[in-house]
């Protein structure tokens, strides 16, 4: 073999060993490509299987219990009229309003007595008739209306009080808050009260408690302190 033979030999041998270097480099990086692919595509499946989770999760499933105490509870008028004139006449502008109409009151029998009535008198009689005699009649009247037209209020609505917290079921429809949620607790001759701001409030007819309205005290004494 001549010389010039032997060097287009080796030429074409270096030729050869680097096109299969090259295929080889190319096979490496579509196996490369490939696994990254299916890395990145089960990373997406996973993220779309926990977000479906969270959707699918239960918002009030942490306030469930093992201990829990069920009542059902149908609001009436008279349990609505409480909720109202509670709320009312015992905050700082009903308590204003009290001690006005007492005032006007007692200055209107003042001026009757001594005989020294005025146009005045007849306003004393107004304002003083007014918180004291007409805004609770009329106060009636918006309780009955309130049940009349709640739909949500014509129906019992059973509450579930748990070491966690209070849930509200009726039918397919639930809400409930954590302990730490309710600022006041307020308890009357006829209802419970349970706030979870200043005019939101869970109203419990006391005389539905049956057995179970010591064990109900004593829970929520547990879970919100001095708020009652």
């Amino acid at each position: 073999m001549s010389p010039k033979q032997a060097e287009n030999e080796v030429k074409e041998k270096s030729i050869a060993e680097k096109a299969r270097m090259t295929v080889s480099d190319v096979q490496d990086e579509v196996v490369e490509t490939s696994n990254a692919e299916e890395v990145s595509g089960d990373a997406v499946n996973e993220a779309v299987e926990e977000d479906t989770t969270k959707e699918n999760s239960d918002p009030l499933a942490e306030i469930y219990g093992d201990t829990e105490i069920r009542l059902d509870f149908k609001v009436d008028k008279w349990d609505m009229y409480a909720f109202l004139m509670h709320h009312s006449y015992m905050s700082l502008s009903g308590i204003i309003g009290i001690l006005l109409s007492l005032f006007c009151i007692g200055r209107a029998i003042s001026e009757f007595v001594s005989g020294t009535t005025s146009p005045t008198t007849a306003i004393f009689v107004v304002v003083g008739l007014w918180f004291l005699v007409i805004s609770p009649i009329t106060m009636l009247g918006k309780a009955a209306m309130q049940i009349k037209t709640n739909s949500f209020l014509q129906k019992p609505i059973t509450y579930i009080f748990t070491e966690n917290g209070l849930i509200q079921e009726q039918g397919e429809m639930k809400a409930g808050c954590r302990w730490e949620q309710v600022t006041k607790v307020v308890m009357m001759k006829r209802v419970w009260i349970l706030y979870t701001g200043k005019v939101r409030g869970s109203i419990m007819p006391v005389r539905q408690f049956g057995e179970q309205g010591e064990e109900l005290k004593a829970l929520i004494a547990e879970h919100t302190g001095k708020k009652h």
